[in-house]
């Protein structure tokens, strides 16, 4: 979804005088001719808390991805959500939060975003989700979740963070980075302790209904928390 201007990219909101904040761009196949922007503001405005949403297989090769674009104002609190999408794009720029959901398919070893052009993450918060019944991850897995062949500095990112596989199985995964990536390595994998206690007490059901918004249904649970 969201505003398509042919050979120029696809924009959540555009805007030539004003603020293109609060937007969301979802996009899950075909080839984009140009950039994607989750907000543009060509003049004294801001472009914050836009979201990006990519899953299925869209061709972004030559792509490069903002979370907002204002060129006197601020582009912050912008996500971006490879939603099983694994693939390339041209570049990087203006995200604060980037969040990975794993397919089953991945592996050890395998690679998530590869960006060709140098990309600055750095204090951005990183999230890491699973999705799927099964998961081919075991402990001491690592995959990368950024390659970057031109150079990839991520100052101040996260050096944890933790993601649910349905609601029973907890990931715990340790992030690192070198020149050119980041990594997430599987560092432990249990049972969500929540999950233990209600099935405890017989209100297993009860609880996850009552709390759904927490444990299953918002997607941010998939990708939990993360420590810094």
């Amino acid at each position: 979804s969201g505003i398509f201007f042919p050979n120029s990219g696809l924009y959540g909101g555009f805007t030539n005088d004003g603020n293109a904040n609060n937007n969301n761009v979802y996009l899950n196949g075909g080839t984009v001719i140009g950039n994607i922007y989750g907000g543009y503001s060509t003049i004294g405005g801001n472009a914050n808390n836009n979201n990006i949403t990519i899953s299925g297989n869209p061709t972004l090769t030559n792509t490069t991805l903002y979370g907002g674009f204002a060129s006197t104002g601020t582009t912050t609190g912008n996500t971006l959500t490879l939603d099983g999408f694994q693939g390339s794009v041209q570049g990087l720029a203006n995200f604060d939060r980037y969040n990975f959901l794993l397919l089953p398919s991945v592996v050890n070893g395998s690679t998530i975003l590869t960006v060709a052009n140098p990309t600055d993450i750095s204090n951005a918060q990183i999230g890491v989700g699973l999705s799927g019944k099964t998961l081919a991850l075991q402990s001491g897995d690592r995959i990368t979740l950024i390659n970057n062949p031109g150079g990839l500095t991520a100052i101040g990112i996260s050096s944890s963070a933790s993601g649910l596989q349905g609601v029973s199985l907890l990931y715990d995964f340790g992030l690192s980075t070198d020149a050119n990536n980041l990594y997430a390595t599987v560092n432990s994998i249990q049972v969500n302790p929540q999950t233990k206690a209600f099935s405890e007490s017989k209100l297993a059901s009860l609880a996850f209904i009552n709390q759904g918004a927490d444990l299953a249904v918002d997607q941010g649970m998939r990708y939990a928390r993360i420590a810094a």
